[in-house]
């Protein structure tokens, strides 16, 4: 039995402090200008006042990601998606003759080579972006952080 209490205390979080009304209030109203977040009243209290609640996307605690709407640059239409592309600076044919050239002169890429070069001959390598991860969203942060750099503010949301 102190075993199965044991398993549930320890998914309680630990606070430091709690937050007072007012500064929920202010995080509330902050969190409702986001784009997958909706403010709804869902009833009354015994006071006869609202009840509200802000949903956020239809994920689940399981970290599922949260759609977002994105404008595609392939179509110009905007759709509500969990994935999507960032297009990436440069990658004309010139720029993929000199990523071949480079494999075949087996030279090294590091971190200040330009992006295009590293994601061409990522792709050359197996025909798949293996390194394909732009950014990460931790839980309990409002914004991702960026790890790579070198995008276009341009989106696909198919391939």
């Amino acid at each position: 039995m102190e075993k199965k209490f044991n398993n549930i205390f320890k998914d309680i979080p630990t606070y430091s402090r709690f937050l007072t009304v007012n500064e929920i209030d202010n995080l509330s109203n902050l969190i409702t200008k986001l784009p997958s977040v909706t403010h709804k009243t869902i009833g009354k209290t015994i006071n006869d006042e609202p009840f509200e609640m802000l949903e956020v996307g239809k994920g689940d605690k399981t970290g599922n990601p949260i759609p977002q709407e994105i404008t595609s640059c392939e179509t110009g239409r905007t759709e509500r998606v969990r994935t999507f592309g960032r297009r990436v600076k440069g990658g004309d044919r010139r720029t993929v003759e000199e990523v071949r050239r480079d494999m075949r002169n087996r030279k090294k890429y590091d971190s200040s080579t330009p992006l295009i070069k590293r994601v061409i001959r990522d792709k050359l390598d197996n025909g798949v972006v293996d390194n394909n991860v732009v950014g990460k969203k931790e839980r309990g942060y409002l914004t991702e952080e960026i790890t790579m750099e070198g995008f276009e503010d341009k989106y696909i949301t198919r391939w």
